[in-house]
């Protein structure tokens, strides 16, 4: 009997170790294809094989494996395994190459990464924001100097990054004059190293005074946050270790 590849030219023998039906075998070359004797299936690459329905199911998976072998090996890409037939089933003399899937399956598709909000994101993970603040702790000494530097954070752009205005510094001791406008939402400014690390109380009379205000000090041990709303200021930012960049 013969397994009669189409589209590809091939034609490839099946007798399946005599345990075919002999009467079959005796009319292979003249037996009509037609879907009462044969099934037809796709073949990826192959084509239609025509695979006769009195095969146990088995030796119709043989038969598929067979064929496809043999078309890979007439390309001469042979997989470097071989499929290995079910106990019942003959075992074939060509190489056989895994078989691929005959039912197409659904492709994976990638996930949406969730798109970050830019206007959510604090001011100090903002690179602008770190580095005015890595220029105002280096002028102040590493908070050695007892006087203080500051900026503004004057609301943000469309794309959500902060506009930064600096103050001008007035070297006055352990003070520091803020100028605040209509669109000022954030201050930030040094502590010295012998001052209380916090916002101090007139730091948070400002804050209070101003709903949309956050009020923040830089110093050695990290950056505080004071605004409308909280009882005591709070360490939103532990050391300064992100002035230095990562090696």
């Amino acid at each position: 009997m013969e397994a009669l590849v189409k589209e590809s030219g091939v034609s490839m023998p099946s007798d399946m170790n005599g345990q075919l039906d002999q009467s079959s075998s005796q009319e292979s070359s003249t037996l009509a294809l037609t879907s009462e004797t044969h099934d037809f299936v796709h073949v990826p690459e192959i084509g239609i094989i025509a695979v006769p329905k009195s095969l146990a199911p088995e030796h119709r998976d043989s038969l598929i494996r067979h064929a496809y072998a043999s078309h890979q090996a007439a390309k001469g890409v042979l997989a470097s395994t071989s499929v290995i037939p079910d106990e019942e089933a003959p075992v074939l003399d060509t190489p056989t190459a895994p078989m691929p899937n005959l039912v197409p399956k659904t492709p994976v598709m990638p996930k949406a990464q969730p798109k970050v909000d830019p206007f959510s994101v604090p001011y100090y993970q903002h690179p602008e924001v770190i580095k005015a603040l890595g220029d105002i702790w280096t002028r102040r000494q590493n908070g050695e100097s007892r006087a203080e530097s500051s900026f503004n954070i004057n609301s943000r752009k469309p794309d959500g990054t902060p506009i930064i205005v600096p103050n001008k510094d007035t070297e006055d001791y352990s003070k520091e004059t803020f100028n605040i406008g209509p669109n000022t939402t954030a201050i930030f400014h040094t502590h010295p190293n012998i001052m209380d690390p916090r916002p101090s109380e007139a730091d948070m009379k400002i804050a209070r005074d101003h709903p949309t205000l956050e009020m923040y000090t830089m110093t050695r041990n990290g950056i505080w946050l004071y605004k409308k709303g909280f009882k005591e200021p709070q360490l939103v930012v532990n050391n300064l270790d992100f002035l230095s960049p990562k090696k």
